[in-house]
């Protein structure tokens, strides 16, 4: 167990020491925008990830035999989340972060979203309590129910509630990407 511990007390000061380097060198020499073939591929190479991680998330529900109405919320749970939480993180190596009317247009196009993937979470809680979770793992025997049931509620709520929650926070670093673009004419 000392070893874990050293080794995990190790990493954690090689991760905080390069951060703080690379902090050091970006007050000299502030990183150039990066070309945007460079921009491109970085985002197909993240679509692609999350299509990926979208899909292992997903398999078992794929591979056991149960009645699941919800695949595409779930996709879009997952997606969405993945994607806002890159956005309100990495926004200034993504397309549209030079691009202020895309942004503003998002800003608008968030609040409607929002509702949509709260109503999409309410209607998963719903069916639910209206039709119980026989409904979806009834053809599983009754140990494989509870867990698989438990993994279906844990992992659509945990991606719903996220997607919920970077679906808020995103419009707010966009409108703070515009201002300090159309104000500074710097960073993003």
């Amino acid at each position: 167990m000392p070893r874990v511990a050293n080794a995990a007390r190790g990493y954690l000061f090689l991760v905080f020491s390069v951060t703080r380097k690379f902090r050091e060198y970006r007050k000299f020499y502030p990183m150039e925008p990066l070309p945007f073939r460079h921009v491109l591929l970085l985002e197909l190479l993240w679509w692609s990830l999350t299509g990926f991680f979208a899909l292992l998330v997903a398999l078992p529900i794929l591979l056991s035999p149960v009645y699941f109405p919800f695949w595409t919320n779930n996709i879009l749970f997952i997606v969405t989340f993945v994607t806002t939480t890159r956005y309100l993180f990495l926004l200034r190596f993504t397309w549209m972060a030079n691009r202020i009317r895309i942004k503003v247009v998002l800003f608008f196009l968030a609040i409607p979203f929002v509702f949509f993937l709260i109503q999409e979470v309410h209607a998963f809680q719903v069916f639910l309590d209206e039709q119980g979770v026989e409904a979806i793992v009834g053809g599983l025997s009754l140990e494989r129910q509870d867990a698989m049931m438990a993994y279906i509620r844990s992992e659509y709520l945990l991606f719903g509630v996220g997607a919920i929650v970077g679906s808020t926070a995103l419009p707010f670093r966009l409108l703070l990407s515009v201002w300090l673009l159309y104000n500074r004419k710097g960073r993003t």
